[in-house]
C-alpha cells in the first residue's frame, strides 16, 4: 500500500502542475496545503477511422515528419491520447523512427501506462542504447511495475551515464523507501542535492528531508 502511495505523490511532483500552495506562518503550527492542476484533457481523440486512413495514405517521409510534429505539439498541450495515437501510427509506417519512438515512451509514461512504457523504451533502447534519459524512464516503468531491483539496476545505469537526471534520484528514492533502506535514501538524496542550484526551492526540500532522515537514525 505504501509503495502505491509514493508512486502516486511522484506522479503529482513529475506530471501534474502545482497551481498553489499554503504554509502555515512562521509564527503558527498546521498543515501545508498544495493544489495541483492534472495533465490537460486526455479524453478527447482521434476518430479511429479516419486516422487509420490517414495513415494508409502516409507514405512520404514529409508526411511521416509533418504527423511527427503534429503529435509533439499534441503532446506538449497536454492531450496525450492524441499523441499517442498519431505517434504510434508513425511507428507503423516507420518502425526506425527514433524521434517518434522515444516521444512515444514520453508520452506513455505521462499517461500511467507502463506496461506500454517498458516495451516502448526497450524498442527505443534497441536503436539507441546509451539515451541516459530512456534509461531513466525503462527503470521507472519498472518501478511502477514493482520489479524494484530491474528498476534500481537501470536507473543507476542511467545516473552512471548522466548524473544529472532529477528523475532517477527520485525514482530510486521511492524505492529505497519502500524497501524502509534509510540509509541508501540518505545516500541517494545527499547525491541528489548536490547536483541541484544551492537556493532553489527544490534544493531546500531536499535538505529538509535529508534533516529529518538523519533525526530518526
Amino acid at each position: 500500500r505504501l509503495g502505491r502511495i509514493l508512486r502516486f505523490y511522484d506522479t503529482l511532483r513529475t506530471r501534474w502542475r502545482l497551481v498553489h500552495e499554503a504554509r502555515p506562518g512562521d509564527s503558527a503550527t498546521g498543515s501545508t496545503f498544495w493544489l495541483y492542476q492534472p495533465p490537460g484533457s486526455q479524453r478527447a481523440t482521434f476518430d479511429p477511422v479516419k486516422l487509420q486512413e490517414l495513415a494508409a495514405t502516409a507514405d512520404s517521409p514529409e508526411a511521416i515528419n509533418f504527423l511527427g510534429k503534429l503529435a509533439l505539439i499534441l503532446q506538449t498541450k497536454g492531450k496525450l491520447l492524441k499523441s499517442e495515437q498519431l505517434l504510434t501510427a508513425v511507428m507503423s509506417i516507420d518502425p526506425e523512427n527514433r524521434t517518434a519512438s522515444k516521444s512515444l515512451a514520453i508520452n506513455e509514461a505521462q499517461l500511467g501506462k507502463y506496461p506500454e512504457e517498458l516495451a516502448e523504451t526497450r524498442r527505443y533502447l534497441g536503436m539507441d542504447p546509451g539515451d541516459a534519459e530512456i534509461i531513466a524512464l525503462e527503470g521507472n516503468a519498472l518501478m511502477h511495475l514493482d520489479r524494484f531491483d530491474e528498476a534500481e539496476a537501470r536507473l543507476k545505469d542511467a545516473l552512471a551515464l548522466n548524473d544529472h537526471l532529477s528523475s532517477a534520484y527520485l525514482d530510486l528514492t521511492l524505492i529505497y523507501g519502500y524497501r524502509n533502506e534509510k540509509e541508501k535514501v540518505i545516500d541517494i538524496l545527499s547525491r541528489y542535492l548536490r547536483i541541484l542550484p544551492p537556493r532553489s526551492r527544490q534544493a531546500e526540500l531536499v535538505a529538509g528531508q535529508l534533516e529529518e532522515l538523519k533525526n530518526k537514525l
